[in-house]
């Protein structure tokens, strides 16, 4: 597994099973065979000791998330996010509701379709040492196995109608998923509008907390309501890990484009 530049094959296959099977459990989440969480001695300050598979959650120096201040430069190419209208998939993944979308990001001309996306509460980035109050995660993978990750910003503020489908519809029971044919959602609801955010080398937010994720993290947050907060809170509870270290790290000003113009 390397801790620099582009994952390994393994790195590849371990990101992609984490990021479509982790369930959950009474206590906290499942990866394969080992329990972990957000509190207690499954917490993140832990995740490194529980699995020798979890390692690079306490010795990777790419970790994600981090604080995003500082950029040192613009990365020239704009970073499009291209979403349209879907019809309505949820899964309670334990940890969060993940939502399985169409559409995908454009950088440089590169194509990284989109996996799914999911929610954290608080937000995980920091901007200039301030959280909000939940971060949206879109997860894309190009056709050589490279992954990007796409984070808005979350704060309190008016109603999110896609949000609202979302917890709607959202099973109560881990690893339980609904099909509503009949309820479409548009992923560029939970976006900002185009404008300016930060890229950096990264990691997955969760064990194995494998690295070699590249991270667009959007500036302007979204708005979503203090009941959306409050009933998404009541089914997840808190699920942010803490702030990681930047270590040598450069992170850059990226230009952000949304483009909702594809149908499902």
């Amino acid at each position: 597994m390397q801790r620099n530049g582009f994952p390994s094959v393994a790195v590849i296959c371990a990101v992609a099973a984490i990021l479509t099977t982790a369930c959950g459990t009474s206590e906290g989440y499942r990866d394969e065979k080992t329990e972990w969480g957000y509190t207690g001695e499954i917490g993140p300050d832990n995740w490194g000791s529980l699995a020798t598979e979890f390692e690079l959650c306490d010795q990777g120096m790419r970790q994600s998330p981090i604080d995003v201040a500082g950029a040192s430069g613009v990365y020239s190419p704009p970073v499009i996010a291209r979403y349209g209208q879907s019809k309505l998939v949820v899964m309670n993944k334990g940890g969060s509701a993940k939502v399985i979308a169409n559409g995908y990001l454009s950088v440089d001309g590169k194509r990284f379709e989109l996996l799914q996306l999911h929610f954290h509460g608080p937000s995980e980035h920091a901007a200039d040492g301030t959280l909000y109050d939940m971060e949206v995660h879109f997860v894309h993978r190009s056709d050589d196995g490279q992954f990007a990750v796409l984070g808005a910003f979350m704060r309190k503020g008016a109603e999110n109608s896609a949000l609202a489908h979302i917890l709607e519809y959202v099973p109560t029971v881990a690893g339980d998923k609904a099909k509503v044919p009949d309820v479409t959602i548009n992923p560029s609801d939970l976006l900002p509008s185009s404008g300016a955010g930060h890229t950096y080398a990264g990691s997955l937010t969760t064990p194995p907390c494998s690295q070699g994720l590249t991270w667009y993290v959007l500036s302007e947050p979204v708005e979503v309501s203090e009941a959306q907060i409050a009933a998404f809170r009541s089914l997840f509870g808190a699920n942010a890990r803490p702030v990681q270290p930047t270590n040598d790290r450069t992170i850059q000003s990226i230009r952000f484009i949304k483009d909702s113009g594809i149908s499902s």
